[in-house]
């Protein structure tokens, strides 16, 4: 594959023992490739620009298939709908802990991820509200999650206060966030008695309030307390993206 001339190009430095004529031994300097450049011809500079490409070729799809994996194992590692949701504990603005048997009504829980400074949660608290408060009796308590950290709990602890009539709790470090494959907000989750994640996504279709035609997340409510099944599983949420460590 290689001409004889480049060959010696490869092997130069391994031929520090070579002798002048009359004897005397050449210095390591005087082999260095910049005193003794070897001419390479046009077909033997191809070929070593042809290997260069093949590696560098060769590291990008490792780190290609690399990446793929790793997002691959991100999604399977998320709470699919029908799963199982494991236990988990955080501190609510209080700073008391909060485990997700605390949290559950007789009919179930709704986490729906917020944040004080996003403009979508804004336009939903409202609705958010009337949620917690219509489902509330019927045994489905509806939570609050705040996973972003440029958002101080003090500050949290003041605009849940003064905005939400529902509990929040603080995941700092997105653990609840990561584990639940949450990504804006409002995203919504709700999990039954047994602890059976039954729909993920979106309160509603429209962001304003003003042109609602599907209201997710209380279709599925009325589905389960009439003992049906909940049809709509998922819809896209749309919103801010929860802040997380390292972004």
């Amino acid at each position: 594959m290689y001409s004889k001339k480049h060959k010696q190009y490869f092997t130069w430095k391994h031929e520090c023992s070579l002798v002048q004529p009359g004897g005397s031994r050449r210095s390591p300097r005087s082999l260095h490739p910049s005193h003794h450049r070897l001419k390479l011809n046009p077909r033997d500079r191809r070929i070593l620009l042809r290997s260069g490409s093949r590696r560098l070729d060769m590291k990008r799809t490792i780190l290609l298939f690399a990446l793929l994996l790793a997002c691959v194992a991100a999604a399977f590692s998320q709470v699919q709908v029908g799963g199982k949701i494991e236990g988990f504990s955080l501190k609510d603005i209080e700073g008391k802990s909060k485990t997700l048997t605390d949290l559950k009504g007789q009919n179930g829980v709704v986490l729906v991820f917020v944040s004080i400074q996003c403009p979508v949660v804004r336009g939903y608290d409202e609705r958010i509200n009337e949620l917690a408060k219509a489902y509330r009796s019927k045994g489905i308590n509806l939570i609050g999650i705040d996973s972003n950290i440029t958002e101080p709990a003090s500050e949290v602890k003041t605009h849940a206060a003064s905005t939400w009539n529902f509990p929040v709790l603080l995941d700092a470090d997105s653990k609840v966030a990561d584990r639940l494959g949450a990504n804006v907000t409002p995203e919504a989750f709700y999990i039954d008695s047994n602890d059976v994640l039954l729909y993920h996504g979106a309160v509603d279709n429209d962001r304003s309030g003003r042109n609602v035609t599907e209201r997710y997340l209380q279709t599925a409510f009325d589905a389960t307390l009439a003992g049906k099944k909940v049809e709509r599983t998922s819809a896209n949420a749309f919103g801010c993206s929860i802040k997380r460590a390292g972004q």
